[in-house]
């Protein structure tokens, strides 16, 4: 066998190997689970339990790129909390960060959005001031910072002596409910809550003067949890560089949910940076076949060689694809390509090796 011939394999091998190595990284994708309730265009779901927001697409661009296998968890504001607290969950966007809620679970550094309590009430009740709301039931949502927080609602009506009946619930929308129904005199949401729904046709709803407690909304992890530090610094390295681009998927987003201009489409690439390597690798893999193809003919067995690197061509075009259309079909046509073209590379390595022990 001639030098050519061996730097000719040797050049063939050695990119497969690290397109190999790119595609096993890429594959082996880390799932977290995500915490997800109902908090208006921040985050979101639909009846069939599709959830929707800036956080959502913030988590879905950082999916992307990071090769993260994403799974969401519905629930209510106080059955998340205590699911982050018991590591039955991973991530829990879209919570208000404080130092009391530091002791007890992991926080990203970079603040997602800045948002404030805000207190409505029926169009048919007169409440503006927090004197107000003496002797009046108001609606809550339970563990809410915006209710028990250090300048939550029932800390400043205490500070003031001001007798609030507060009527505990489990989600937003209930806290909207009683209010509309006159069951509560008033009720406590946050400024973004209120916003996505203050537009409800015939509604009696009506904000009041009364907004308190500024917070930054950032992610929170289950404290300590093994994966924290890299799931912190991926998310902060991401965010910063999306706050920084006003083009970026964070600020269309925000136009889009928030309704802050004309709403626009955002334009998202639903594949992550390995695809793209893999891709990028297989045409250059191909085109050097091309070049050097008389040099593979003389090659034993060469077909194989031929067969294996289409097939990893193919592969790595359906990995992409995958991404846009039916992604169960073409994700089972991506690997058939792929593990195809492994069985064809060890079918000419061992015809090849068997051939030359003959020798």
């Amino acid at each position: 066998m001639s030098i050519n011939k061996k730097c000719l394999l040797s050049v063939i091998f050695i990119i497969f190997l690290f397109a190999s190595a790119v595609k096993l990284k890429g594959d082996l994708q880390k799932e977290f689970v995500v915490g997800a309730y109902s908090n208006g265009a921040l985050l979101d779901y639909n009846q069939n339990g599709e959830v929707s927001g800036v956080y959502k697409d913030i988590l879905d661009f950082i999916s992307a790129h990071a090769s993260w296998k994403l799974k969401y968890v519905r629930g209510n504001w106080k059955d998340l909390l205590n699911m982050l607290g018991n590591g039955e969950i991973d991530i829990l966007p879209c919570i208000a960060y404080s130092k009391q809620r530091a002791d007890k679970y992991d926080f990203s550094q970079e603040t997602v959005f800045a948002n404030w309590g805000e207190v409505i009430t029926h169009q048919d009740y007169d409440i503006n001031e927090l004197s107000d709301l003496n002797n009046k039931n108001v609606c809550v949502l339970k563990k809410d910072i915006y209710y028990t927080g250090p300048r939550g609602i029932k800390n400043l009506a205490n500070q003031l002596n001001i007798d609030c009946n507060f009527i505990e619930v489990n989600t937003n929308a209930k806290i909207l409910n009683l209010v509309a129904a006159k069951v509560a005199h008033a009720g406590v949401l946050t400024r973004i809550y209120y916003q996505t729904h203050k537009n409800i046709p015939n509604s009696p709803l009506m904000k009041t003067n009364i907004i308190f407690s500024p917070t930054d909304l950032r992610f929170a992890f289950t404290q300590n949890a093994p994966h924290n530090d890299y799931l912190i610094h991926t998310i902060d390295r991401h965010m910063h560089r999306l706050k920084n681009d006003p083009s970026s998927i964070y600020y269309q987003s925000l136009i889009q949910n928030l309704g802050t201009k004309t709403p626009s489409k955002i334009f998202y690439v639903p594949v992550n940076s390995n695809e793209i390597v893999i891709l990028i690798i297989a045409m250059i893999l191909l085109i050097f076949i091309i070049i050097v193809f008389s040099q593979i003919k003389q090659i034993p067995y060469w077909q194989f060689i031929i067969i294996s690197v289409s097939l990893f061509v193919f592969g790595s075009l359906f990995s992409i694809l995958e991404g846009f259309f039916l992604p169960n079909i073409v994700n089972i046509v991506e690997h058939f390509c792929y593990a195809n073209s492994s069985i064809f590379l060890f079918l000419w390595c061992y015809k090849y090796f068997s051939q030359g022990k003959k020798e």
